[in-house]
């Protein structure tokens, strides 16, 4: 217990720690740079999102329990190299498609290169899980976040250079993957593993294939929120799109808190599901329901009570620029969106528990088209608005479909039963 509780405890701080620093790095980007090179990494942020989730190609889950060893951990890592291939070959077949130029291209190419050292801490971080050291995961993570933040923070003042700060913190995120996350992975391998079967190369194939609907369904997701931001600059430039993100950027606490609150959840609904054990099943959904509306009613009152006082505008001109002022009315809707997606993630992963593995098809289709549809119909009239509008409609489309799913797969499963 005491050890769950040391790898729970260094695990969230840690990741806390660094997709904070990720946020940070685009308020630091409009107090040193300006909001057109801030726009600049807004979009290659935007751009290698989606990529990055064929990096990761939703193995993690998949990794961590398999406790029968039906993949050993080198098995693991060397698929990784192939969805890292893969995903930087996406991100350059984006890049040609929206015709970005060459400054462009080497923004958004640099940070890809952090997105697939990323990718290699995450398998890494999967064999120190599976062996319950998340704490050294955390404390990797801990110091990527800080060290990335430091490193771009000190470039871009000095040399006021996007690429040359992203290629720096390539080899900073590189040095401490490799001193940190390899080298205990590498050593549990040794510890645990030395006796069982040797790598196969079909065994990769296999395990890629056995992943590949998640991956293709989580890069449709991710995708369906990027396109909204990448037509807004193809349309109206980098500044706005930075003006975007850097309202937009504070409601991703909204999301982590949602998938924090939501995620010890699961595998309890899971065991209660499988079992057949409708009570339990219904009584911790509505805990649940409870929770996240709860949340949703928490969040929302203290937005507009903040928005009343006056003192949404007074952060977000203080965080970012006098320029965003006249733009802190959007945030309320934003943060709308926020929680819709946040709703839309915790179906998705109620969906996926239920097992309803080949119906998140239809989910990615319905929010990728309707996303498209929205955005190239309102964003070209109405920049903000436009975004905000195809990020809701589209989210609240996979809601519907979502919501229409579980509530089949439930009947399916106890409609019959007394």
């Amino acid at each position: 217990m005491n050890n769950l509780r040391k790898n729970t405890l260094y695990y969230t701080f840690g990741s806390i720690i660094y997709f904070f620093a990720q946020w940070l790095m685009t308020v630091l980007m409009v107090k040193l740079s300006g909001f057109e090179n801030a726009g600049l990494l807004s979009l290659a942020m935007s751009v290698t999102s989606a990529p990055s989730i064929v990096t990761l190609f939703n193995i993690r889950n998949f990794q961590v329990s398999d406790v029968k060893e039906q993949f050993i951990s080198r098995t693991y890592i060397v698929s990784r190299y192939f969805t890292c291939i893969l995903s930087f070959i996406i991100c350059c077949g984006m890049i040609l498609v929206y015709g970005y130029d060459m400054k462009k291209t080497l923004i958004i190419l640099s940070y890809m290169i952090f997105k697939v050292v990323e990718g290699f801490a995450d398998v890494y971080i999967g064999i120190e899980q599976k062996y319950e050291r998340l704490d050294l995961a955390g404390i990797s993570m801990f110091i990527r976040g800080i060290g990335s933040i430091v490193v771009f923070a000190i470039v871009v003042y000095l040399t006021d250079n996007l690429i040359l700060a992203n290629l720096l913190m390539d080899v900073m995120a590189v040095l401490i993957v490799l001193s940190i996350d390899r080298r205990f992975a590498e050593r549990f391998m040794r510890e645990h593993e030395s006796e069982l079967k040797q790598q196969n190369r079909k065994d990769v194939w296999n395990l890629l294939y056995i992943c590949l609907p998640l991956a293709i369904v989580s890069f449709l997701n991710n995708l369906s929120l990027t396109v909204p931001k990448l037509i807004l600059e193809q349309y109206h430039g980098e500044t706005i799109l930075g003006i975007y993100n850097s309202i937009s950027s504070p409601t991703l606490v909204v999301q982590l808190t949602a998938s924090t609150v939501f995620a010890p959840w699961i595998p309890i609904l899971s065991n209660f599901y499988s079992t057949g054990d409708k009570n339990a099943f219904n009584k911790t959904a509505k805990k649940i329901s409870i929770l996240v509306l709860g949340l949703t009613v928490f969040c929302m009152v203290s937005v507009l009570l903040l928005y009343k006082l006056g003192l949404l505008e007074w952060l977000l001109v203080m965080l970012f620029a006098e320029k965003i002022r006249s733009y802190t009315v959007w945030f309320i809707p934003v943060i709308i969106a926020a929680i819709l997606m946040a709703v839309n993630a915790c179906l998705f992963s109620m969906c996926t528990l239920m097992r309803k593995i080949k119906s998140q098809y239809l989910i990615g289709l319905v929010g990728i088209i309707s996303c498209y549809a929205f955005s190239y119909y309102f964003i070209p009239k109405e920049p903000m608005q436009g975004v905000i509008i195809s990020i809701m409609g589209s989210a609240i489309l996979q809601i519907i479909v979502q919501f229409v799913i579980v509530v089949i797969a439930y009947r399916d499963k106890w409609g019959r039963t007394k």
